[in-house]
């Protein structure tokens, strides 16, 4: 402990009010030391208080506006900046109270020690700047590094529909910073040019993150024609192929629309309903593919494949739930509801792999398999 505590002159105020802290004096009588000794709380503290995202994220907000010295904030044009943010992230707004109880806190309770200043004037109207031009908390600033992943990331979408832009953008980031031009792709992904309806992906997209509802014309496999009100919640790419998962406003379903059988997109004046009915970051857990049938339990299903495919399942295993079950025998076990994907994905594997259970599901593809040799064995 001895380390860390240490005289430190360069921080009064910040001294000061880490000399008020309940936790530090306990942690000082603790160690038998004189309240007289002078501290920094982040030499003693790590975390002086704990900080949630939220709360991080309001400050980077506020720390934004107070040094924007090109105009003047009142207690509720932050509050405004906050909640534009806060509403579209997280669907609620903030209070005045919450706001002012943050400026407090960037003053004398985090540890920035920020300058706020507040400025009055003769309507009785009160503007907050920090009170030095060259104060931040976060810096707004990209290093080279910071850039040259964030062509990276640009680079992914290039030779999407409508994606023309990226390319522009690119050129413009690489010559201003000085980034490394390759003069050919050294990395590729997998990409349908000829795929239908990606035209809609950015319109989808931009709904979907500012809850906006959708009217939809939509043409099923079997060629019927559908207009639906859709609220859009989630995005997800599956077997090189784009998926919309929204609420259905007629039948108050989730449903998942392909986005090559979509063949309209209009903005739909009903009124947005926010997701309170899927957490997508588990949804997908119990299955593969898009396809959630309600109607099916979880079952175990247990494979056998044959040596040659055994190592390549191995190492790209089907599911998250997959399970060797022995190595000689080349067995796994995936805990699924089953679906048309699963179907799909078993039978691309052809003869090297054989279901051993349940039995339905081994009955119901040897059937499959005698059909379709009928096919060539005529």
């Amino acid at each position: 402990m001895k380390e860390i505590f240490h005289l430190h002159s360069k921080a009064p105020s910040r001294i000061w009010h880490f000399l008020h802290d309940s936790k530090a004096i306990s942690l000082m009588k603790l160690y038998d030391l004189p309240l007289t000794y002078y501290f920094d709380i982040n030499d003693l503290i790590e975390n002086p208080m704990p900080v949630n995202k939220n709360a991080q994220l309001r400050y980077r907000i506020l720390d934004r506006c107070l040094k924007d010295w090109s105009r003047y904030y009142t207690i509720f044009d932050l509050q405004k900046a906050v909640n534009e943010t806060f509403v579209d992230m997280y669907g609620k707004s903030v209070s005045i109270y919450t706001i002012r109880k943050d400026i407090e806190d960037m003053k004398e309770r985090m540890g920035f020690d920020a300058p706020i200043k507040i400025i009055r004037c003769t309507d009785n109207t009160c503007y907050y700047r920090y009170s030095d031009p060259n104060f931040e908390i976060y810096s707004d600033t990209m290093d080279a590094d910071d850039m040259e992943r964030m062509v990276d990331m640009l680079q992914k979408f290039r030779g999407l529909p409508t994606m023309e832009w990226v390319e522009e953008t690119i050129s413009r980031l690489k010559v201003k910073y000085g980034l490394s031009n390759l003069e050919h792709k050294v990395i590729s992904f997998e990409h349908n040019e000829r795929l239908r309806g990606l035209e809609y992906l950015p319109e989808l997209v931009e709904a979907t993150i500012h809850r906006t509802c959708l009217m939809i014309d939509y043409r099923s496999y079997k060629g019927t024609s559908l207009h639906k009100t859709i609220h859009p919640y989630y995005l997800k790419q599956y077997n090189n192929r784009w998926f919309l998962f929204g609420l259905d406003d007629e039948f108050g379903n989730i449903y998942p629309l392909a986005l090559d059988r979509i063949t309209g997109v209009k903005l739909s004046r009903t009124k947005f309903r926010k997701n309170a009915f899927v957490n997508f970051e588990e949804y997908f857990n119990d299955f593969i593919g898009v396809t959630r049938e309600e109607n099916r339990e979880v079952e175990e299903i247990v494979l056998r494949f044959s040596p040659a495919r055994f190592p390549y399942v191995v190492s790209k295993p089907l599911h998250s739930s997959q399970t060797i079950i022995s190595n000689e025998r080349c067995e796994v076990t995936i805990s699924v509801r089953p679906n048309k994907e699963l179907q799909q994905m078993l039978f691309s594997f052809g003869p090297d792999v054989e279901i051993l259970s349940p039995e339905w599901m081994r009955n119901d593809f040897a059937e499959k398999i005698i059909e379709a040799a009928k096919r060539y064995t005529g």
